[in-house]
């Protein structure tokens, strides 16, 4: 996924993008970040289980099984960066976010009311759906290049 893209391209003067581009954009930059790094196919397993964990057993549990198992740091880090970033209003309701070092998503949902756990979890969808679509692009493109590799059409 390391080639120029569209959401690489600088937005012009002036221009405004929405919170579903700036997104994308981050998304797209984690999925680049865990097909770089060791155990990419676990981090893209655990990527592609989250939704419906957290459907299931809600945010905060979705979230400390995934940091429990130890297998998804980048997804771990990443999701806590854009979820607590000043992109989204997840931030101004997360308790504890002003501190210093990396922000912690599991942390903000502990500690955070019912507005911050909402907020959290709606952003935390929204954001997986982006890097799925991203990470089953890098796969099938992935795929393409091997079976043009093997002759295979």
């Amino acid at each position: 996924m390391n080639q120029q893209t569209p959401l690489a391209v600088p937005v012009a003067q002036g221009g405004r993008r929405t919170i579903d581009q700036r997104r994308a954009e981050h998304a797209w930059d984690t999925v680049d970040l865990i097909a770089a790094g060791p155990g990419a196919a676990k981090e893209v397993g655990h990527a592609r289980k989250l939704p419906a964990r957290i459907l299931a057993s809600g945010l905060g549990a979705a979230l400390a099984f995934v940091q429990a198992k130890g297998e998804a740091p980048t997804l771990v880090a990443r999701l806590s960066n854009w979820v607590l970033s000043d992109e989204t209003p997840v931030k101004a309701q997360a308790p504890g976010t002003q501190q210093q070092g990396p922000p912690s998503l599991l942390a903000a949902v502990v500690y955070g009311d019912v507005s911050c756990l909402r907020l959290a979890t709606t952003e935390t969808l929204a954001y997986l759906v982006w890097l799925n679509r991203f990470a089953e692009a890098g796969e099938a493109a992935a795929r393409g290049g091997q079976a043009a590799a093997e002759g295979v059409g």
